[in-house]
């Protein structure tokens, strides 16, 4: 089981809020490397998260990938 897999929901809730809003303001400041980063850690907690692939798609996109 990894930490996330134990981590409580409401921890899961709120950590994917705090990286939901830094990917947007990372998308905003064209921080595309980072939202690339910070758009992965979200998928790795919640992989079926369609708006957080959108953003990776974006981000990816940006940066000529």
């Amino acid at each position: 089981m990894t930490q996330a897999q134990s981590m409580p929901s409401e921890e899961k809730a709120r950590l994917k809020k705090q990286w939901t809003d830094l990917a947007i303001q990372q998308a905003l400041s064209s921080q595309w490397e980072n939202a690339v980063v910070t758009n992965r850690n979200i998928l790795n907690i919640f992989p079926t998260d369609h708006e957080a692939l959108n953003r990776l798609g974006k981000a990816y996109s940006e940066l000529g990938h």
